[in-house]
């Protein structure tokens, strides 16, 4: 509901006609933003419909909502990098690009704990998303995060929950968004997943809560 509230936002703002001229918004991303914007409130609104609310449909919707999001994202650094313009508080809320702070060389354990989910889930691989719950709109990693660290373990379908120490520490991830791949053993098992910060020092912060979904 977050990331539906923030590409419904994002995209009418920047193609308000005095937005355009300012940002710099070339017809060809005009069309593209008005393309996967349809494609995307299409698929949310059948994401939304009990009726119609199913695996593919959440599928759908994930993969609409990356590709949508893609162009987002590309229009936003090029709004970001243009320093002819000038932001005010409501252009940097909506376009979520905040006043740049100065990176420390140390700093301490992240006080923030990510939240992880499933954006995109098909056989043999899934895609997730951590992000920080207090600042769900931004893709980015918080300030003073170097990476996400990584926490899985893999049970039976109806075994009880994993312990802590049955979780194996995987390789940190740099960016937010990241896919993991499955062999076909795995296949039918529920896959658990925790996330947490790491600072420039390799510090770990709090875990996250674990998310679970099953293997296809």
């Amino acid at each position: 509901m977050l990331y539906n509230f923030f590409i419904r936002a994002f995209v009418p703002f920047v193609l308000i006609p005095a937005n355009k001229l300012r940002f710099g918004i070339t017809p060809d991303q005009e069309t593209s933003l008005n393309n996967h914007l349809l494609k995307f409130t299409t698929n949310f609104d059948l994401y939304t419909d009990p009726a119609k609310h199913s695996e593919p449909v959440i599928n759908d919707t994930n993969v609409a909502y990356q590709n949508a999001m893609t162009v987002v994202e590309g229009v936003r650094k090029q709004i970001k990098s243009n320093s002819t313009v000038e932001l005010s508080g409501l252009d940097r809320v909506i376009l979520n690009i905040p006043v740049s702070t100065p990176r420390r060389n140390h700093v301490n354990v992240p006080d923030k704990e990510p939240v992880v989910v499933c954006v995109m889930k098909s056989p043999l691989l899934m895609r997730f998303i951590a992000f920080d719950p207090t600042n769900p709109f931004k893709r980015a990693k918080p300030a003073d995060v170097e990476a996400i660290g990584i926490k899985t373990a893999i049970v039976p379908t109806g075994s009880l929950p994993p312990n802590i120490k049955d979780y194996v520490i995987q390789t940190p991830e740099n960016n937010t968004e990241f896919e993991i791949l499955f062999n076909s053993a795995q296949v039918g098992q529920t896959f658990y997943i925790i996330c947490y910060y790491l600072n420039n020092r390799n510090e770990a912060g709090k875990d996250g809560l674990p998310f679970s979904i099953t293997i296809i």
